[in-house]
C-alpha cells in the first residue's frame, strides 16, 4: 500500500524507519553487503547511510546503530547496555 503524495510531501517521517521504506518502496535499502569492505571490518555488513537510525548486529557480534552526526551522514556506533 503506497501513501498518497499528499502525505509524503507533508510527512517527512517516510524517511525514517525500514517499515515505511517498504511501504513506499516495496523493499528496504539497507542491504546485506557481501564485499570485502564489509566481510573484514567489526561493524555490520551494511552502508550506515542506507540503514540511518536502525539496529543491525556487527561482524563481532555487537549491536550497533546507525546515527546521523552533525552534516547528516551515519555512522555506525555500539549500543552501550
Amino acid at each position: 500500500m503506497r501513501p498518497s503524495k499528499l502525505a509524503v510531501l507533508f510527512d517527512k517521517s517516510y524517511l525514517k524507519g525500514e517499515f515505511s521504506r517498504k511501504m513506499m518502496y516495496g523493499k528496504t535499502r539497507c542491504a546485506r553487503q557481501t564485499s570485502k569492505k564489509y566481510k573484514s571490518r567489526s561493524g555490520p555488513p551494511y552502508p550506515a547511510n542506507d540503514c540511518c537510525g536502525l539496529k543491525r548486529v556487527g561482524n563481532n557480534g555487537a549491536t550497533y546503530v546507525s546515527v546521523p552526526n552533525a552534516k547528516g551522514v551515519c555512522r555506525w556506533t555500539k549500543k552501550h547496555k
